[in-house]
């Protein structure tokens, strides 16, 4: 997956649009989370030949994610603090191109690797696997 910081290989994010996070490497994650992302992105390459897009795990060190432009924590991503958690967005790349997903073969997918249903949100999945 593309680190989300600029410079971006990203071909989903509009170029007027860069990411803004301060953090990177933002896709640390514990090992059976790291597992679980690789088999999901092998199933729907398999399946779709699209790549999946992954971001929002953990800090290499864990702890709080969010950090915002008038430098305050905030609570969200609260999950994301210890490796367990990745965030897979509703389209991905295939090509050199951003198409978007049947996101119930997605979805499929998630479930069958991590046995667990993802929580949707606007443009992703958050993906849990303990």
């Amino acid at each position: 997956a593309p680190e989300n910081h600029a410079d971006t290989n990203d071909p989903c994010r509009p170029a007027t649009a860069p990411p803004t996070s301060p953090h990177s490497p933002n896709h640390s994650a514990r090992p059976q989370m790291n597992a679980a992302v690789l088999a999901i992105a092998d199933a729907m390459r398999q399946d779709t030949g699209i790549l999946i897009r992954v971001n929002d795990m953990s800090l290499p060190m864990g702890g709080l994610f969010d950090y915002d432009i008038q430098k305050s924590w905030q609570p969200g991503h609260k999950a994301h603090r210890i490796g367990q958690d990745a965030d897979i967005g509703y389209s991905g790349v295939r090509d050199g191109a951003c198409v978007v997903y049947d996101r119930a073969k997605l979805e499929y997918h998630i479930r069958r690797v991590t046995k667990k249903r993802p929580l949707e949100h606007s443009d992703h999945f958050h993906v849990y696997a303990p």
